[in-house]
């Protein structure tokens, strides 16, 4: 089953994970802070984005000036329990240029996450915006 979420105009496609759920109507218990969340996990990737985006300046300056505005490339993942990124590739982008894909790709797998709920590995999806100067 996959659950589609909406993070700050980003969504994030979840394959498999562990979801919390109600019982008898009773409220969401409260998730302890120091656990991966979907808020976190999109905090964490956008404070180091000038990693990112520094590395994808670089080839756009001394190669590929065709990058279309508003450009996206969407990065698969695998998070382990203890909130190591054990995987990262490329799903899909708005564009053709593998030394951007390469960029995102280092920079997801640099990233280190707190740990999940249950200690589950997380499969997701993750758009993020290649801006073009």
């Amino acid at each position: 089953m996959k659950n589609l979420l909406m993070i700050t105009g980003a969504c994030i496609l979840f394959t498999s994970c562990t979801t919390i759920e109600t019982r008898n109507n009773k409220p969401i218990p409260e998730i302890p802070s120091n656990v991966l969340t979907i808020e976190r996990l999109d905090e964490i990737i956008k404070k180091n984005k000038n990693q990112y985006q520094n590395c994808a300046n670089k080839i756009l300056l001394n190669g590929d000036k065709s990058l279309p505005k508003n450009s996206i490339i969407t990065i698969r993942m695998i998070i382990s329990g203890n909130g190591i990124v054990k995987k990262a590739w490329k799903e899909s982008a708005s564009y053709k240029n593998s030394d951007l894909d390469s960029c995102a790709i280092k920079y997801i797998s640099s990233l280190k996450f707190p740990p999940t709920l249950n200690g589950n590995e997380l499969d997701l999806s993750y758009p993020m915006p290649i801006k073009s100067n």
